[in-house]
C-alpha cells in the first residue's frame, strides 16, 4: 500500500469499486499520480475523463458486468458514472487476441502490456477508497503501445511519455538509481539515460515476452519519429529523447536479476 492519492473524487471511487471490482486505474490520472504524487513534477495536462481497465473472458462478459452504468456510448467503451465519463478498457487473453480487442464495429485498441500492468500494479489510498495503479515502468511502456496504436489521431501519447521519462530520475526512482552500480557504470551516472534504462530493466522483468517484443518492434522500427514528437511538448532537445528511448530499448534486453 502507497502513499495517499486525493485527485480523485472519492465519491467516483467508491462508485467504481462497488460496480466494478479488481479495476486498474489508467490513462490521464495514472500519469499524473506518477509524474505529480510520486515524482514531484508538475502536473501534466488536467482532464476530466477517467480511464480503467478490467479483466474479461468476452465481451458478453464485459457488457454483462458493466450492465448497470450509463452506456456504453461512443467508441463502445464509454461509460457515466456519478455524472463522470469512463472508459472501461476490456483486456484478455480470449477478448483480445494478438493484444487488439475491438470494442465496437470498425473500432480497436491495443491492449499489449495491460494485464502485466495490473498484475504488477501498487494499491493506492485515496479518501476511503484503494486503488491499483501502475508502476511507472508499466505507465511508460503502456504509454509507448497506445501512441504507436493511435498516433495518426491524437498526440497525447507523446506529451505524456515524455514526463514519464523524466520521472524516472525523480523521486523514488531518482533516489534508487543511484544504488543501481550496473546501470549507472553503463551510462556514466547521466540519471537522465539511468533513469529510461532502468524502466527497461523493470519491464523486461515483469512483462511477458509476447508484450516485450511489441514494444521492442516498436523502438526498433520507429524511435526518431516518437522522439521529435516527445520533444514538441516540454521542449527537451531531441537528440536527449533519442537517448533515452535507446537507453529504455536497451534495458528491455537485459534478462530479470541481471
Amino acid at each position: 500500500m502507497t502513499e495517499a492519492f486525493s485527485a480523485l473524487p472519492a465519491g467516483l471511487l467508491h462508485s467504481l469499486s462497488q460496480m466494478i471490482p479488481e479495476y486498474t486505474l489508467v490513462g490521464a490520472f495514472a500519469r499524473d499520480y506518477r509524474v505529480h504524487n510520486v515524482a514531484g513534477l508538475p502536473l501534466v495536462a488536467r482532464t476530466l475523463d477517467v480511464d480503467i481497465s478490467i479483466l474479461v473472458t468476452s465481451l458478453a462478459d464485459y457488457h454483462e458486468r458493466l450492465k448497470q452504468l450509463d452506456g456504453p456510448h461512443g467508441v463502445g467503451i464509454r461509460f457515466v458514472v456519478d455524472g463522470v465519463q469512463v472508459d472501461v478498457i476490456p483486456y484478455g487473453p480470449e477478448v483480445a487476441p494478438g493484444g487488439i480487442v475491438q470494442t465496437a464495429d470498425g473500432i480497436t485498441l491495443d491492449v499489449t502490456g495491460m494485464a502485466e500492468a495490473a498484475e504488477s500494479a501498487d494499491i493506492v489510498e485515496a479518501g476511503h477508497a484503494t486503488v491499483r495503479i501502475p508502476t511507472l515502468s508499466s505507465m511508460i511502456g503502456l504509454k509507448v503501445i497506445a501512441w504507436n496504436y493511435r498516433v495518426a489521431s491524437t498526440r497525447s501519447d507523446s506529451r505524456d511519455l515524455g514526463p514519464l521519462l523524466k520521472a524516472t530520475y525523480h523521486g523514488p526512482d531518482g533516489d534508487a538509481l543511484w544504488s543501481d552500480g550496473e546501470a549507472g557504470g553503463k551510462w556514466d551516472y547521466d540519471n537522465m539515460l539511468v533513469g529510461p534504462y532502468r524502466a527497461g530493466k523493470q519491464l523486461s522483468g515483469s512483462w511477458k515476452e509476447e508484450s516485450l517484443h511489441r514494444l521492442r518492434s516498436i523502438l526498433d522500427t520507429k524511435l526518431p519519429t516518437l522522439a521529435t514528437q516527445v520533444a514538441q511538448h516540454d521542449r527537451p532537445s531531441v537528440d536527449l529523447v533519442v537517448d533515452q528511448l535507446k537507453a529504455l530499448r536497451e534495458g528491455l534486453d537485459v534478462r530479470p536479476n541481471a
